[in-house]
């Protein structure tokens, strides 16, 4: 069965989101349709993505507290972002 890019897309979603708690997997999805190369460091809807966020249900356990949760999936999403939409757009 042959894969397509939509369904890897939501897949490669999925994956960051359960890892990161993030519950509102549509705003992740506008966010990186929204996502600009050329603004690497600004991520669309990140405040509607943190609010979304429950670390009780996130596969990454590393960081205590939401606080320091949210801060260190600040500093992941933009790399992912560019690497999701360089291998799937």
């Amino acid at each position: 069965m042959i894969i397509g890019k939509k369904e890897k897309l939501q897949e490669k979603i999925a994956e960051f989101a359960d890892f990161w708690g993030i519950q509102d997997k549509d705003t992740l999805i506008r966010s990186i349709y929204s996502y600009s190369d050329s603004q690497p460091e600004i991520v669309p809807y990140i405040e509607e993505i943190n609010n979304s966020v429950n670390i009780e249900a996130a596969q990454n356990k590393d960081f205590k507290g939401r606080l320091k949760h949210i801060i260190e999936l600040g500093k992941a999403l933009p790399d992912w972002m560019q690497e999701v939409k360089s291998r799937l757009s």
